[in-house]
């Protein structure tokens, strides 16, 4: 708490701008995540890092100094960047993707609502992963949240994805195939068990000869596993 800037110390919510923060407190938070990262590292678990930016951030030097930063503070890491402001694009996509190739950022190639005021769907490539996060195309979500509401994140990422939509999501990541060494993709329309059934139908278009697995094997795989801690819990002898 002694990091926070003083003008928000003792404030419950509220935004903090980045550039509030010092080194000493910069410094903190990334010696946390890498400890945080550190039993995934070690266990072979560690996909990528995402840092998502929040929509308010726009281009400017002074991002692009912060994202510059970040392979140095995380080295021999995959860190996937999320832009979720539209100034990043347009006229400035290539540079915005060059950028990001020449510091060794990933992309994140995002599905979403479809609006002008929408960051855009554009699938690509700037490094040896390929990372797809796909947060539904609820347009009625979304547009609250242009409006200054505060939707629920089921509000905003409620929505399940049509055959035909993942087989187009599917045709995009399928494109990158061969020029990337692995892709990534994350199901964000968190609503109920959408990501689940989009994700099983997507990695069946993927990969022709995957099954989703038996549902009631799995139920009594976890029963019989849950069974035998709680066999091993009381076993246990207690310390006199």
């Amino acid at each position: 708490k002694a990091m926070l800037p003083a003008t928000h110390r003792n404030k419950r919510t509220g935004r903090i701008p980045n550039r509030a923060f010092g080194d000493d407190a910069k410094g903190w938070a990334l010696d946390a995540l890498r400890r945080a990262l550190h039993p995934l590292r070690t266990a072979n678990k560690l996909g990528y890092v995402l840092f998502q930016l929040a929509p308010s951030v726009k281009f400017s030097d002074e991002a692009l100094g912060d994202l510059a930063a970040l392979p140095r503070a995380l080295p021999k890491t995959v860190v996937a960047v999320e832009f979720r402001n539209r100034s990043w694009f347009g006229d400035r996509t290539d540079q915005t993707l060059g950028f990001l190739r020449d510091h060794g950022l990933t992309y994140v190639s995002i599905d979403g609502p479809r609006s002008r005021a929408a960051v855009p769907s554009l699938p690509a490539l700037t490094t040896a992963t390929a990372v797809f996060r796909l947060h539904g195309r609820n347009f009625a979500g979304f547009l609250k949240q242009l409006q200054g509401k505060s939707p629920t994140a089921a509000e905003k990422y409620d929505y399940l994805y049509k055959p035909e939509e993942l087989e187009e999501i599917a045709r995009a990541a399928g494109a990158l195939n061969g020029r990337a060494e692995q892709v990534q993709i994350a199901m964000n329309n968190n609503r109920s068990d959408y990501p689940a059934i989009n994700a099983i139908q997507l990695k069946q278009m993927l990969l022709e000869d995957w099954q989703p697995p038996d549902r009631d094997a799995l139920m009594r795989e976890l029963q019989e596993r849950r069974a035998k801690q709680f066999s091993t819990r009381r076993r246990r002898p207690r310390a006199a």
